[in-house]
């Protein structure tokens, strides 16, 4: 196994997959580092054993902060300085116990890092203001970069041609930075934020590949945008074609394709907006092609207007079939789904992936947290779950979905803030497009994981009831937890290795029935985090 440390995350790899060649075991760090000059002390040796954070206040302007951990006898405090500045991470060490790791760079307040950055360099040198510079630039700190490259245009004004050289460098690494983000928001299916984006995106003082770039993406919306104007306008002229009979069938199905319609699900009406100039195709072959296309995908799509009429019945029938609480409903949905000519299974399978989720949930607002409670079942308590949808959510698209466990102390909302963010802030899981959900899997007032059978029924009825309600893909659901929620994902995750695409314990310990589990999941993919 090859590991690659880069002084926040090891990143392990077996070597069957590395090519000899690709190996370097050099120091490939080419970026500039400050160290903070810092009075030596004597530590004491830390405890053996501890539990999880109980508090972490701020860093202070000189760098440094308490951090009280659980110990064996009570809260210990630990008391912390950064010493060394990177772009990517920050080097802490203890002043009170012997005790070094790192942390991200981007957890620091811009008021901190700056100040920080300042009392490692001689602000009176031009060239340690330009190292500053560049280091925010590396950092992705862009204005506070642009702040500090206008303070060095003031104080040394023999700087300008480098400040002109640097300032061209930073909008660069501007544009660059949103064209990435429109490009990850178009990925996560959040068309409209990425579709304004492009279309605000400053054009002036990047280069032309940059510009380039931007353009097309506005130009891909603006052609999706034209076919579904098309297409809705020529679903309509079409219609009225049609015998007053086959009219008045269509009508209904063609009002649900049109609210359904979006940047998302267009591309299943290609085969019907490419005939759009084709007078050798009838009005109802025209139809046929836009209605068995947008049930069965555009790979699927035919001419024939009754098939589809008939494919649209067995939507409905799945749907009443799925929604449909008593026994004596289901039977009958069954029965008149069996009596359509072409109603298959391998046709239902087909028709399932594109049609909305069986069970309907008012309409929720992409970032507010919303809290769902599910009935008992079999004598058991109810089951209760906080679910946050990403910019942009509609049923069309399948969604990757990530179940979050929260630590003790906290609850399931600031669980989902802790990923999601909000709207005016999003988090890391809204911008990647993700359903988050926040179980409630263990009761407010725990304290630690109790590895019982209640946390996995919990979560796995939340997770069947998420896939009910929102349109999740089954693929990409990941479970993760912090502290005792990591106990928990250590836990299901080992116990339930072909529900999930990825565990994600962080600050969790792998306990008790896990030292037995872990033979279940050679396949499941891993990411460990102990802070």
């Amino acid at each position: 196994v090859w590991m690659v440390d880069d002084g926040l995350r090891r990143t392990f790899v077996p070597q069957r997959q590395v090519r000899d060649e690709d190996v370097s075991t050099e120091n490939l760090l080419t970026i500039d580092e400050f160290e903070l000059r810092r009075e030596k002390k004597s530590r004491a040796i830390g405890p053996s054993i501890v539990g999880s954070y109980l508090e972490k206040t701020p860093f202070d302007m000189d760098g440094r902060r308490r951090v009280t951990l659980a110990g064996p006898r009570g809260p210990i405090d630990i008391l912390q300085e950064i010493t060394k500045l990177r772009p990517d991470i920050v080097t802490v060490n203890s002043t009170s116990h012997r005790w070094t790791h790192a942390l991200t760079t981007r957890a620091l307040p811009d008021d901190v890092l700056l100040s920080l950055l300042k009392r490692a360099t001689d602000p009176d040198k031009s060239l340690d203001r330009l190292k500053i510079v560049g280091f925010l630039i590396d950092a992705e700190r862009y204005p506070l970069a642009q702040q500090e490259l206008g303070s060095l245009r003031r104080k040394f004004p023999q700087m300008q041609a480098i400040a002109d050289e640097t300032e061209q460098r930073l909008n660069l690494f501007i544009a660059l930075k949103a064209v990435g983000e429109i490009e990850q928001r178009r990925r996560a299916g959040q068309h409209r934020f990425a579709y304004a984006y492009a279309r605000k995106f400053p054009a002036d003082r990047v280069s032309a590949d940059v510009r380039r770039r931007a353009a097309d993406l506005v130009k891909d919306y603006g052609v999706l945008e034209q076919k579904i104007k098309t297409a809705n306008d020529r679903l309509g002229e079409l219609q009225s074609e049609l015998p007053e009979e086959q009219a008045q069938q269509v009508g209904p199905l063609r009002s649900i394709l049109r609210d359904e319609l979006n940047f998302a699900t267009v591309d299943r009406l290609e085969p019907f907006l490419r005939t759009e100039s084709d007078d050798t195709l009838a009005a109802d072959d025209k139809l046929g092609l836009a209605l068995t296309g947008w049930l069965l995908g555009d790979a699927k799509a035919e001419t024939s207007l009754p098939m589809a009429i008939r494919l649209w019945r067995v939507r409905f029938l799945v749907l009443e079939y799925l929604r449909s609480e008593k026994a004596v409903d289901r039977r009958t949905a069954l029965r008149e789904l069996h009596d359509i000519d072409g109603a298959s299974g391998e046709t239902v399978a087909a028709v399932i992936p594109h049609f909305p989720p069986p069970v309907e949930t008012g309409p929720l607002t992409p970032g507010d947290p919303v809290a769902i409670e599910l009935a008992s079942d079999g004598g058991e308590s109810p089951v209760r779950y906080t679910v946050v949808l990403p910019p942009g959510y509609t049923p069309g698209r399948a969604y990757p979905l990530l179940i979050a466990l929260r630590n003790q102390g906290m609850t399931g909302e600031q669980m989902l803030r802790w990923w999601a963010g909000t709207a005016e802030q999003p988090g890391s899981a809204m911008k990647h497009g993700y359903i988050v959900v926040a179980p409630e899997y263990a009761d407010p007032s725990a304290e630690r994981y109790t590895y019982g059978a209640a946390a996995h029924r919990v979560v796995l009825r939340t997770l069947n009831d998420v896939r009910q309600r929102f349109h999740v893909d089954s693929d990409r659901v990941f479970l993760t937890g912090h502290g005792m929620g990591g106990d928990a994902a250590f836990d299901i995750g080992m116990s339930h290795p072909d529900l999930f695409a990825g565990v994600l314990p962080i600050v969790g310990l792998c306990d008790r029935h896990c030292k037995v589990y872990w033979k279940n999941c050679p396949d499941l993919a891993w990411y460990v985090r102990s802070e």
